[in-house]
């Protein structure tokens, strides 16, 4: 029998404007110590927390991001503003801070948003899809 819970939940430990350590604003590509919104909280599952999240985001994207309290989802709130996820990096395993890496030169759009996040691993699994930018191929038989 499947037990009913609580379902998800999310708890906002910190949502503020602050100034863009250098490892953030490498991330975003722009100069340290400009204003960046930053959102700190706990997600929960069935009332057991399972995940810490940092996020930042330059306060000149989107401004107004806070304006009604920290948005339910961030991927959701820069979507509705025209800034929609192309992709993530994911590094494991999380023995040392990843080295944000700058994208290609033809990379045409910069980061939105810069994130970190530390997951229980006796509580959740992390899926990362990965494509490829062309189709893989494969040696003739």
């Amino acid at each position: 029998m499947r037990r009913r819970g609580m379902g998800p939940a999310t708890t906002v430990l910190t949502a503020q404007v602050v100034a863009a350590t250098p490892e953030v604003a490498n991330a975003l590509e722009f100069e340290p110590h400009q204003k960046v919104l930053f959102l700190y909280r706990v997600r929960s599952a069935d009332g057991t927390p399972i995940c810490i999240e940092q996020a930042w985001v330059l306060v000149a994207l989107v401004p107004t991001l806070f304006d009604d309290g920290p948005p339910a989802s961030s991927y959701e709130a820069l979507r509705e503003r025209g800034l929609a996820a192309s992709g993530a990096r994911t590094r494991c395993p999380p023995t040392k801070p990843p080295t944000p890496r700058r994208p290609s030169s033809s990379s045409a759009t910069p980061a939105a948003m810069f994130s970190r996040a530390c997951s229980r691993a006796d509580r959740c699994s992390v899926w990362v899809r990965v494509r490829a930018p062309r189709p893989a191929l494969v040696p003739g038989r």
